[in-house]
């Protein structure tokens, strides 16, 4: 193999084997030629048969695995930063199933956008998987109470249930047909992603853009990557938007839309959880911490249209992200002292608790 590749795709990973190997299975099969790309699975302390799995792995690119110390996700995606021999890195997720032209679309939204473009795909997700454990299989996941219907129709119709890697070889439009928009089976996920497109749509280069980077299918030159030192292994949520808007206000990159797919091998989440609101909150404060820049706290104003929440009111939502690029720019400090009064009085704006980041978030 060549010291240089056009594209390095990392995943990091923790006890996702049966996942993974879907996700592998996925990339067996792209339409971009298997020796211009490599896979980097990042080890973040995997204890189930990962790298059992792997080891027995033959695949048709160049795939090799790193890490085995669990470092949190951030960290594992910068290892892999570091390790990657292509011109662009790819981030998947170890649930994120790609389509077969994924790799392709990508590479040519890097010749059409240039080495400064923070390029995010489209996601959809398999809702049918939201209670396995293994999809290859069917097998239920058993931390949690599966709703007595999920497991009834599961016994009567398991012909529904599960992925096997020979369909995703062999029968990728089944997995199409399949798919619903969206990361997660969640409204304000759904939305957020049509906001996201329609903003960079309409405004292209948009300095709110960042909004719209996901890592769960996203591409990046690794060179820019380097430059601003990759992730931030330190904020529980969110870690592409903090990275995109790092990249945009250092570097001056721009956030793109391609159609490049992936399918979200998902299970079961709970997006109203005490963790998962004070993550989304947090990485909030995080990010104006680190970069003096408390327009990004408008953040909570839009989060409340996507998921409502009482402590906002109604007449300062922002309801979506094109008016929310339009205040961010040109927000009054009149406006803003509005704004911040609302959140002075906000239960939900707590001093940060360290956390560590997990596989379970939505990043």
């Amino acid at each position: 193999m060549s010291d240089r590749l056009d594209i390095s795709v990392v995943i990091p990973t923790r006890n996702q084997a049966p996942r993974l190997a879907l996700v592998l299975a996925g990339l067996d099969v792209q339409t971009f030629a298997a020796d211009r790309f490599e896979v980097i699975v990042v080890d973040d302390g995997c204890q189930d048969e990962t790298v059992e799995m792997l080891g027995h792995r033959r695949s048709s690119f160049s795939l090799r695995r790193i890490g085995g110390r669990p470092v949190g996700r951030n960290a594992a995606r910068n290892l892999g930063i570091e390790a990657a021999h292509g011109v662009l890195t790819v981030f998947l997720d170890a649930d994120a199933l790609p389509e077969p032209e994924l790799l392709a679309k990508y590479w040519q939204g890097h010749l059409e956008h240039g080495g400064m473009a923070i390029l995010t795909g489209m996601q959809y997700h398999l809702p049918e998987l939201e209670f396995l454990h293994d999809p290859r299989t069917g097998e239920l996941l058993t931390h949690i109470d599966v709703p007595s219907v999920v497991r009834d129709l599961h016994q009567t119709r398991p012909a529904d249930f599960g992925l096997t890697e020979r369909t995703v070889r062999e029968d990728f439009d089944t997995v199409r047909r399949r798919g619903v928009e969206g990361s997660y089976p969640n409204p304000g996920t759904i939305e957020r992603q049509a906001q996201a497109r329609q903003l960079l749509d309409l405004c292209p280069r948009s300095r709110t853009g960042w909004l719209a980077f996901i890592p769960h299918n996203g591409a990046i030159t690794t060179s820019l990557l380097r430059s601003t030192g990759g992730f931030d292994a330190e904020i529980p949520f969110n870690e592409g938007w903090e990275l995109a808007y790092r990249l945009q206000r250092q570097q001056g990159a721009f956030v793109q839309t391609t159609h490049a797919s992936t399918y979200h091998l998902y299970h079961y989440h709970d997006f109203e959880s005490h963790q998962q609101i004070r993550d989304r909150y947090d990485a909030i404060e995080h990010m104006v911490a680190r970069h003096a820049d408390p327009r990004i706290r408008m953040v909570y104003f839009w989060y409340a249209q996507l998921w409502p929440d009482p402590y906002i009111p109604e007449e300062a939502v922002i309801p979506d992200l094109l008016e929310f690029d339009r205040l961010y720019a040109d927000l009054s400090d009149v406006l803003w002292r509005e704004y911040e009064l609302v959140l002075a009085h906000h239960p939900k704006e707590l001093p940060l608790i360290p956390v560590e980041v997990t596989y379970d978030s939505c990043a």
